[in-house]
């Protein structure tokens, strides 16, 4: 069973009614990055001291690639869940430190989206990739819908 919320897309579209909609679900976006980061956070934080205490008195082992084999497009780690979750957490925590600082880089240049004067009525379509707002389309005409997921609601 999957614990996380699926209702973040990852990459896609997602259509809003206007730019002020459009912001508020890029800050949700954010604040969600925000919080599974901190919650990352704390558990290495829990796992490294869980680590220390294991490892008193013995020489300290690092991360090993041996430690991995590959299964199919899958690595597999058997031999040490310990260290192996250490790791893949530690490179989740750096994926949503990417996706946080991009995310609020689109927040911070808003301002100057706002200045484009969209008419009232227009469709924004936004495009995720990887989970980062990349474009935007203002549809003024509202031609052709474009097939998109629906906003996150929180």
């Amino acid at each position: 069973m999957l614990k996380e919320d699926l209702s973040v897309p990852v990459s896609g579209l997602v259509t809003f009614e206007s730019i002020s909609d459009m912001r508020m679900y890029i800050r949700q976006l954010l604040s969600y990055y925000e919080r599974q980061y901190d919650l990352y956070s704390q558990k290495v934080g829990s796992l490294m001291r869980l680590y220390e205490k294991k490892e008193r008195g013995r020489e300290a082992r690092r991360f090993k690639e041996e430690d991995w084999q590959k299964v199919g497009m899958l690595m597999v780690n058997t031999k040490d869940s310990l260290l192996g979750t250490l790791e893949i957490m530690l490179d989740a925590m750096e994926e949503y430190k990417v996706k946080m600082n991009r995310t609020n880089e689109v927040l911070t240049g808003f301002d100057e989206l706002e200045e484009l004067n969209v008419p009232d009525g227009a469709t924004i379509t936004l495009f995720l990739r990887h989970g980062v707002p990349l474009r935007v389309l203002v549809d003024i005409q509202k031609t052709a819908p474009i097939e998109a997921a629906r906003p996150v609601s929180k």
